[in-house]
């Protein structure tokens, strides 16, 4: 009986450890993300919260800068020719009008990463529209 209990401390021990070293490395990735999309025109607000075997977050996306945010989104795309269309129309709005209908924008996510079978749970909800 006691060596069942021991291993199960044993495998409990290694299961948490594995955990946090999974974990450090997924928030660090995370939070260098974070920064990458500040500098391209969007104000992130990140907010973690404990648990053991998963990353449970939630915050808010902002479009600050509506020019950096619309060249991030062109250079996310995936395809040369997604993003040279992509690129085409956002170039033929007028600038300030694009400024006008995408600056303010404002987005709510929340997301669950599950550490053990590496599933993503990720909502996003637009809560706000523009500043006009």
């Amino acid at each position: 009986m006691k060596k069942i209990v021991l291993i199960l401390i044993v495998v409990l021990a290694v299961l948490a450890t594995f955990s946090f070293i999974v974990k450090s490395s997924v928030n660090s990735e995370i939070k260098s993300k974070v920064e990458e999309i500040r500098a391209s025109g969007f104000d992130v607000s990140y907010n973690d919260r404990f648990s053991i075997f998963s990353i449970k977050a939630d915050g808010e996306v902002k479009i600050t800068n509506p020019k950096e945010a619309l060249n991030y989104i062109v250079l996310l795309q995936e395809y040369e020719e997604q993003r040279e269309n992509l690129q085409r129309v956002f170039e033929s709005f007028d600038e300030y009008l694009m400024s006008q209908i995408f600056e303010g924008m404002v987005y709510e996510y929340d997301l669950n990463f599950y550490l053990l079978t590496s599933d993503l749970d990720l909502n996003i909800y637009l809560t706000k529209l523009s500043t006009i």
